[in-house]
């Protein structure tokens, strides 16, 4: 029902509504009893995310703040274990940042809570989703991670202050940072392969 009130309610106030929604369920899952009012919490944390999915279709197209970000952020973290949930914080990160494959450039200004002083912080409190056995939580989990600056930002800056180097030295510094090494990126693109015996050797490859 939930998922619905993007077309059945087109209004201007309707991002403002599920926004308080999901306030009012992150509320409710405070609540540490294993059910409430017959709902159990996986069940709760579904109604997260479907919120969250429909405040993004809802919210399309529309200018985003910067706070609204670090809400979504947040939800991931306090609810690290629903699919749904980080499966919708990273469909709003694709939307408001350009998708995964797509985000990262020289010129990007990353939000704050996206900057690579959060970005250590953020693979140690999803480290053990990355080796859970649930696939879409992987998924889901790397696609988000993606969205962080990465940590190759910080050894560019450090070797810029290192002495000087010779053209040589630079353009294959520069080959090494254009090709994206980029271990999250790497595992978020085998993630999302079929893992044919094909897929396989072009992984290898």
């Amino acid at each position: 029902m939930i998922s619905c009130y993007p077309r059945m309610i087109d209004i201007p106030e309707m991002s403002s509504y599920l926004i308080d929604l999901i306030d009012a369920l992150d509320r409710l899952l405070m609540i540490e009893a294993g059910s409430v009012a017959g709902l159990p919490k996986q069940t709760r944390q579904s109604g997260i995310g479907a919120a969250l999915s429909s405040y993004n279709k809802s919210h399309h197209g529309k200018e985003s703040q910067p706070e609204e970000t670090s809400k979504f952020l947040y939800l991931a973290k306090i609810y690290i274990s629903s699919a749904q949930v980080l499966s919708a914080v990273g469909d709003y990160l694709d939307i408001v940042y350009r998708p995964t494959v797509e985000a990262h450039s020289s010129n990007r200004k990353y939000h704050p809570e996206l900057s690579v002083e959060k970005a250590v912080d953020a693979v140690m409190i999803f480290a053990d989703n990355l080796r859970h056995s649930n696939k879409g939580l992987r998924f889901s989990t790397l696609r988000i991670l993606c969205h962080y600056e990465p940590l190759s930002s910080v050894d560019s800056t450090n070797d810029q202050a290192v002495g000087k180097k010779t053209k040589s030295e630079v353009a294959q510094g520069s080959h090494v940072d254009s090709q994206g090494i980029n271990v999250l990126l790497l595992l978020f693109s085998i993630e999302g392969t079929s893992l044919s015996i094909s897929a396989i050797w072009k992984v290898i490859l």
